[in-house]
């Protein structure tokens, strides 16, 4: 396990109870568990766990507690027949039968009230006497069941302990010195007794060979009797390393304290290395003259034969980047692997011509090997875009529209569009597209065909005026479906091509259109009562077409009374009258000195030609029914 990843699973594990306890059911928890216990001051002395079996229903420790105001002993994963008792240097007993006061406090947590296992006790201590306190556990009914009980103690004493000073990753037969320290208030004491082993993790004889920690100014120890102790270990083998020490000593008061500091560290062996140069080329595999791919070559030193990880990474002038890796097996000695990065890929990140830096190759071994990393190698050679392979026909910018007018009498008679590729092969090409609206109706089909060299051309489609004309279809207007072929070669483009500033008004065919829009209206109720001062909702049901325009606009557009209110359809509101923003119509039911009013509610629509159609229908009050 990695440095990071154990330091972060025991912080997951120590914060765990508290997750655990704000996450309770209302049932059992505090009206403020997230203040159970103040994490922000307590530090963890020390956790360890215990097996409770059948056989053997009772287990007993101890604590060193020292100079602390405020102690949590926490007991997770017990049953609820599992009864746990303390025992002060004085004798004095606590439980959860022993009445919570200033000075104890038992909380006692079921977190499933149909399992027998998940339960956690805490033991708050308030000022504790110091010394060696005393724990039991037992299970006071007999049961076949075992227990995985874990026991952690936090407190906020201001004793700290730590362990320091290895790097995450060390080279074979390199010296590691770590130091040690107790600190009192931020002060190091110089007089501790120290218990220190190491072990290499994955070891399975669990060997744990023990350090010597000294402070007496000699093999690398910083100072005489200052409180910082320092140890020295060659790296003779590679793996990962654990390093635990108990520490023993006495408080300024002159109670005894006790704490468990651990540190861990990789010793690696260099087996490769980077040279800091590379090379390039470029790969046609196909003969046509284009690359496929670019590979870069970086220098490696190989002392050790086997497989490693290698990551390219090419930056562009535009500051885009892309990598490729790869894992290769390597002899013995100088070599230059190749990273292939494929042309089309770096047109699509990279999008720009070459150079293109090599700003970092990354090499790695196995678990214990070298991982080596340089940075801004140099750059490649100055590839272009146009040498990197590509499709044979390639649209090669925007369409150009043209009305000509052969007649001159004002109206285009044809609308070229001329439209720019790039041929890879010279040779005979055909080519089509579609002329058509933005919602798609084709207004009309163009094809030409021609003979081209090899490079920049321009297809040319003809479309008739007098159909565009004719149909009178609304702009903007869009090339579709442009197909290029011949020699067995294509360009299909999915791609509309936009043509604007055309109208059908423009072209020969076109008449004005003088027809307006139809409209189907009615309205409903047509009779409100009684006239009671009611707002009633007047449903309002009209169907809209035109000859021409597939989309005429249409809304209310007055509603009048007899008596003399007027609202226009801009969703204004009256006393009487309301227009939502959401189009429905409000209308009150009400009538003036006795007589009959009629709301005449008037609709219109209007074509795209300016064409316009009023149609109207009446509401009555019935002044007799109020």
């Amino acid at each position: 396990m990695s440095k990071l990843t154990k330091k972060t699973s025991q912080i997951i594990g120590a914060l765990l109870v508290f997750a655990v306890i704000i996450s309770l059911p209302a049932s059992a928890q505090t009206e403020n568990p997230q203040q159970l216990i103040d994490f922000s001051r307590m530090q963890e002395q020390e956790r360890k766990n215990y097996i409770l079996k059948a056989s053997n229903h009772r287990i007993e420790g101890t604590v060193i507690i020292d100079d602390a105001s405020e102690i949590n002993l926490l007991f997770g994963n017990i049953s609820k027949n599992t009864e746990i008792e303390l025992i002060s240097p004085n004798s004095e007993r606590f439980s959860k039968r022993t009445q919570n006061n200033s000075k104890f406090q038992s909380i006692f947590f079921s977190f499933s009230p149909d399992s027998e296992s998940t339960v956690l006790q805490i033991f708050k201590l308030f000022n504790p006497l110091p010394g060696k306190w005393k724990y039991v556990i037992q299970q006071k009914v007999s049961t076949d069941a075992q227990q995985d009980i874990k026991f952690t103690l936090l407190t906020d004493s201001t004793i700290f302990a730590g362990i320091q000073g290895a790097r995450e990753e060390n080279w074979l037969n390199s010296n590691i010195r770590l130091e040690l320290a107790a600190l009192e208030n931020r002060n190091p004491i110089q007089k501790i007794a120290i218990n220190a082993v190491i072990q290499r993790l994955g070891d399975r004889t669990l060997q744990k060979h023990p350090l010597q920690f000294r402070d007496d100014g000699l093999n690398g120890d910083r100072a005489v009797n200052d409180g910082i102790f320092t140890t020295s270990i060659k790296a003779r083998e590679p793996g990962e390393f654990l390093v635990n020490a108990n520490i023993e000593g006495k408080t300024s008061k002159g109670n005894l304290f006790q704490r468990h500091v651990f540190t861990d560290f990789k010793v690696i062996r260099r087996t490769a290395r980077l040279l800091k140069s590379f090379s390039d080329r470029g790969i046609d595999t196909n003969g046509d003259g284009l690359f496929d791919r670019i590979v870069i070559s970086p220098a490696i030193r190989v002392l050790e034969a086997g497989e490693y990880f290698i990551k390219v990474t090419l930056k562009a002038s535009n500051s885009e980047s892309f990598f490729q890796n790869t894992r290769v097996k390597l002899p013995i000695g100088n070599v230059s692997p190749e990273i292939e990065f494929d042309t089309e890929d770096i047109k699509e990140y990279l999008k720009v011509d070459a150079p293109y830096q090599v700003s970092e190759v990354f090499l790695e071994g196995d678990a214990y090997a070298l991982k080596d990393r340089v940075i801004n190698l140099g750059n490649t050679k100055a590839y272009k875009i146009a040498q990197f392979q590509r499709e044979a026909i390639l649209l090669n910018g925007s369409a150009k529209p043209v009305g000509i007018d052969i007649n001159n009498n004002g109206k285009f008679d044809y609308l070229d569009v001329t439209i720019p590729v790039n041929f890879l092969y010279s040779g005979a090409y055909k080519w089509s597209a579609s002329l058509a609206t933005k919602d798609r109706t084709v207004i009309n089909l163009a094809a030409g065909e021609g003979s081209f060299a090899a490079g920049d051309a321009q297809l040319k489609l003809r479309f008739n005026g007098a159909a565009i004309g004719d149909k009178k279809l609304p702009p903007p207007y869009i090339i579709q479906g442009f197909i290029v072929y011949g020699g067995s070669r294509s360009l299909n483009t999915d791609d509309d091509l936009p043509i604007p500033s055309f109208t059908a008004a423009q072209f020969e065919g076109f008449i004005p259109d003088r027809e307006p829009p139809k409209i189907s209206f009615s309205v409903e109720p047509t009779i409100l009562k009684p006239a009671d001062d009611r707002l009633v909702e007047i449903k309002v049901n009209a169907q809209v077409s035109d000859n021409i325009d597939p989309n005429p606009s249409h809304r209310i557009g007055s509603i009048t009374t007899n008596d003399g209110q007027i609202v226009r359809g801009d969703r204004l509101t009256s006393e009487d009258i309301e227009i939502n923003s959401d189009g429905r119509v409000f209308l009150r039911a009400k009538s003036k000195n006795g007589q009959p009013r009629i709301y005449t509610i008037t609709y219109t629509a209007r074509d795209s030609a300016g064409n316009l159609t009023q149609t109207s229908a009446e509401v009555k009050v019935s002044p007799e029914d109020k």
